[in-house]
């Protein structure tokens, strides 16, 4: 983060960002692969076992296993490789992979079988928006996963500016390889719409989505987002041949309030200036 570390918004609670069920798009699923819980992760969390175990009103968070770390660090260092996505070259080592990650809260969706589904939630339909999953004690035993099978994919929301501005914002999101195509990036862009407003966001900013990421784009474009600027020759990125090209990448925005863009509408209205004049008395 060019700003170096920044304290989470004011009110920000990550006990509060519970498990939650997704369905999954009818072309993704089968009897081991029938709908998504998201788990939210954080550095200083505890592990399964105590998380589980919380009394009620305890401010307690999850602590992901090393292992599925270290699994999600191999996945986003072949992303980097790829060139084509993220602006890091890479490859990133494991202790920045962590703070990059998990310095602020990391979600990460696990496929969950049909009987692994009725065990979380029993007799409940899934909304759209996802469903608080109620039975954690069935979730299963996180470090013993096989995680090339079972992650649907992960990112992280963290303040993208600093003070005044650290109300908004970014996220970054990795579908692995055998996930892709699925619609998995839809269900990732919703649950993202509940975690962050609870994480004390007020709106998000996406700096660099590549021109060349159409796929990216169409998701949050559905999901109401609004480019809102598109930044000129942005990233080097590797082409099919192996060599590099200047792109251009577009920054995207949605405003969680419905101050300036109201659900479903793409076009934000500007806000009215009523603070003083940045310009007074400025050398």
């Amino acid at each position: 983060m060019a700003y170096g570390h920044v304290p989470r918004p004011a009110g920000s609670d990550p006990s509060t960002l519970r498990p939650l069920l997704y369905s999954l798009p009818e072309r993704a699923q089968s009897d081991e692969r029938q709908a998504i819980v998201t788990l939210a992760f954080n550095a200083e969390g505890v592990d399964q076992h105590r998380y589980l175990h919380a009394q009620r009103g305890d401010k307690r968070t999850l602590r992901p296993p090393q292992a599925l770390v270290e699994y999600l660090a191999g996945v986003f260092n072949d992303e980097l490789e790829r060139g084509v996505s993220y602006p890091q070259r890479g490859p990133m080592p494991l202790a920045e992979f962590e703070g990059y990650f998990l310095g602020y809260d990391l979600i990460v969706g696990f496929f969950v079988s049909a009987r692994q589904l009725t065990a979380l939630s029993p007799d409940a339909t899934i909304p759209e928006d996802g469903l608080e999953a109620r039975n954690l004690s069935e979730l299963p035993d996180l470090a013993k996963l096989d995680y090339t099978a079972q992650v649907a994919g992960f990112y992280y929301i963290k303040p993208n500016y600093p003070g005044r501005s650290s109300h908004l914002c970014n996220a970054g999101f990795v579908v692995p390889p055998a996930g892709r195509g699925l619609g998995l990036g839809g269900v990732l862009g919703r649950s993202f719409l509940h975690y962050a407003p609870l994480a004390g966001y007020k709106g998000s900013v996406f700096n660099l989505v590549y021109v060349n990421n159409m796929a990216s784009v169409r998701i949050w474009q559905r999901l109401g987002f609004t480019i809102v600027g598109r930044l000129p020759m942005a990233g080097a990125l590797r082409t099919e041949d192996g060599r590099e090209e200047l792109t251009d990448a577009y920054i995207i925005f949605n405003d969680f309030t419905g101050t300036v863009q109201a659900r479903g509408d793409a076009e934000p209205k500007p806000l009215p200036i009523q603070a003083q004049d940045g310009t007074k008395g400025a050398i």
